[in-house]
């Protein structure tokens, strides 16, 4: 595999990026052929085969690549104190790139992205979470809150955004707040 990072390489990546997100906006990635991704790209398989060993490896580069972006991003919107705007900031963030987070949540049967994408959200904010009696605790109020709000967001993101950004941000940060003040209550 070529592992050059020079501009021919670049360009050629990108792509063959380019060309998968396309196709997995039409059809599921197990129903994508190397061939049709190549046509798709304008290249040859020998061009793909320089670079990577088959689809999963391609997919699972620009599901890295895609979550570490958006990483960087909240790790980028958690100066502000109010909660609620950094939600807003980033469900526009999720809107503004809705190709992407569309194609990668909601078409993606693989679920990896998704497992990653929670990964990082939980690991993100797990020093701002309250500490319950046990951190075992902790960690699983933590999970249900992120995998709920994901969940919430990947249905957004499938029904086209019908509901406004702001109301979104409100909406999922009263759910939060009362499963944080509920679980205090016990």
């Amino acid at each position: 595999m070529a592992t050059k990072n020079n501009r021919r390489t670049i360009v050629t990546k990108k792509l063959l990026k380019t060309a998968l997100m396309e196709l997995m906006q039409e059809k599921q990635f197990t129903h994508i052929t190397i061939k049709e991704l190549c046509e798709r790209a304008d290249l040859n398989r020998t061009t793909f085969y320089l670079h990577y060993t088959n689809l999963d490896v391609l997919l699972s580069e620009i599901e890295e690549e895609v979550a570490h972006k958006t990483l960087e991003y909240i790790h980028n919107i958690q100066d502000s104190n109010d909660e609620v705007t950094q939600i807003t900031i980033f469900l526009n963030y999720i809107k503004e790139n809705s190709s992407l987070f569309r194609t990668l949540l909601c078409n993606n049967p693989n679920g990896v992205f998704r497992d990653t994408f929670l990964n990082n959200l939980m690991n993100s904010t797990r020093e701002t979470m309250t500490t319950y009696k046990t951190p075992g605790q902790t960690y699983y109020v933590q999970s249900f809150i992120m995998a709920g709000s994901l969940d919430v967001v990947t249905k957004w993101i499938e029904d086209g955004f019908k509901m406004p950004v702001d109301s979104l941000a409100n909406l999922i940060f009263q759910m939060t707040n009362s499963v944080v003040s509920g679980m205090k209550g016990t």
